[in-house]
């Protein structure tokens, strides 16, 4: 999958290819978060709330017969032209101002396509038959949709005798059809988005206050509906949340949903018990809610009779707080995980823990975004390539007792895109951004100036005040 950005905040145009593992790094205000939102919220709405185009001849033929064909492997030629409609329908001023709480004249000359290349595009194959019903309560099912493996269709049809001239109906079936074609053809290629924003820390310490707050504008509004003259969806945008991104409100929503999103199991937490165990590993504990209750506690490893809440705990317990939560109850094959600054709040030697655990998600089947300013983060990751295709070195730290990593968490350089966003002059010395790949190599890894230009300097800097 490749984004390209023009007129995005600092960034006059961009095009990034989106790996197994992609990391975005780069100085403060060089637009990481931009792209970080951005490629978040178009996922969104393509999950979400697009709806790709039928065929008229389909709709035509459905409405009139009652059953119709469609050709996947006509889909898959057209998905570019398709998301090429998705991509303006996306990047409209009033939707990207929504992505970034900000006003939509700065957005005026902005655009965002994104584009697969046919061999992203394998089908996830549906059952033999499946049906679909039109509500509860209603007649029972009103279509089948059935796979054809032979000739790579699908095969609609209407039973029960529903009225498909009727338009409310036909709406219905039509959004049906649009939602299973945009899963089979689409969803191996357009993952599930989930993102750890950079407010994370905030919204799980005051997780609870927020729900306080929402229970007093419930007991303001029951009071307003006694005063003559008031409007209730005027104060609602009042008090809205709208002065935050898109991205910031969904990982907001999350951390306050903690309590009904560990009623599920993750395939992780079911088949890969160790990932979570090295998780416990970097906070040193776990997390446990109370049954019931909204409350969070996080349980030391070292005493596990005593249950901290999240104000007691350390930054590093209430910054991973989403993302084990997400691993362990949510996370589903095929997602990609967006983690805006991985690192804070992290002590170095769990910087080089988490990049690890990042990487065993990747062998599992979770493809990661990251935006980072962490050289630890980085240097680790290198480590992780150099050691996968050459055993003889992971045999050489063991004998060396080094004991840090394992045969899952190691990555190929084939599954990593490495950006570095930097502030450049045109020869008008008009400043603007440019986001540049870095190489990877097998045998060496990572090349990323961006951290070692800073690392040398501050070397440099020593040796002279220390030797001179």
């Amino acid at each position: 999958m490749k984004i390209y950005l023009k007129k995005i905040g600092p960034i006059e145009s961009a095009e990034l290819e989106i790996g197994r593992f992609s990391i975005l790094c780069g100085k403060n205000n060089t637009g990481k978060t931009y792209v970080t939102y951005l490629l978040y919220c178009f996922l969104d709405f393509w999950n979400r709330e697009y709806e790709i185009s039928l065929s008229r001849d389909f709709i035509e033929k459905i409405s009139s017969e009652g059953k119709a064909s469609i050709d996947l492997l006509d889909m898959k030629k057209r998905a570019n032209d398709i998301l090429k409609s998705a991509s303006k329908a996306f990047s409209t001023p009033g939707i990207l101002s929504k992505v970034f709480a900000a006003k939509s004249e700065r957005f005026e000359s902005s655009s965002v396509l994104i584009s697969l290349n046919q061999d992203e595009i394998t089908f996830e194959m549906p059952s033999s038959r499946q049906e679909f019903t039109l509500g509860k309560g209603e007649r029972g099912t009103f279509l089948t949709i059935s796979y054809v493996k032979e000739s790579v269709r699908l095969d609609v049809s209407v039973v029960n005798d529903w009225v498909t001239t009727e338009m409310s109906f036909l709406r219905s079936l039509i959004r049906k059809v649009q939602e299973v074609v945009k899963r089979i053809v689409f969803s191996n290629a357009l993952p599930r988005p989930h993102i750890s924003s950079a407010e994370r820390t905030g919204a799980a310490i005051f997780r609870n206050d927020l729900d306080f707050a929402m229970s007093k504008i419930v007991e303001v509004l029951r009071d307003k509906e006694k005063t003559q003259g008031f409007n209730p969806v005027k104060f609602l945008t009042e008090i809205s949340s709208s002065g935050y991104p898109i991205p910031v409100k969904h990982n907001v929503d999350f951390i306050r949903e903690l309590h009904s999103v560990e009623l599920n199991k993750s395939f992780i937490a079911q088949e890969y018990p160790y990932i979570l165990n090295d998780f416990s590993d970097i906070i040193g504990g776990t997390y446990k809610s109370e049954r019931g209750k909204s409350l969070v506690y996080y349980i030391p490893r070292s005493n596990k009779k005593e249950r901290l809440t999240l104000s007691e705990s350390s930054s590093c317990v209430r910054s991973l707080l989403d993302l084990y939560f997400y691993v362990k109850h949510i996370a589903r094959r095929g997602d990609l995980l967006m983690i805006d600054e991985p690192e804070m709040n992290l002590h170095p030697g769990n910087q080089r823990k988490l990049a690890r655990l990042l990487a065993s998600l990747i062998g599992v089947g979770i493809r990661v975004y990251i935006t980072t300013h962490s050289d630890y983060i980085a240097k680790e990751l290198s480590t992780l390539i150099v050691l996968k295709d050459d055993p003889k070195r992971l045999k050489l730290l063991e004998e060396n007792k080094i004991k840090d990593f394992k045969m899952y968490s190691l990555l190929s350089a084939s599954d990593v895109r490495f950006y570095t966003a930097r502030s450049c002059c045109n020869k008008l010395k008009k400043s603007f951004v440019e986001v540049v790949s870095c190489d990877i190599g097998k045998d060496t890894g990572i090349d990323a100036p961006v951290f070692d230009e800073t690392i040398d300097k501050m070397g440099r800097i020593y040796d002279l005040i220390l030797w001179a």
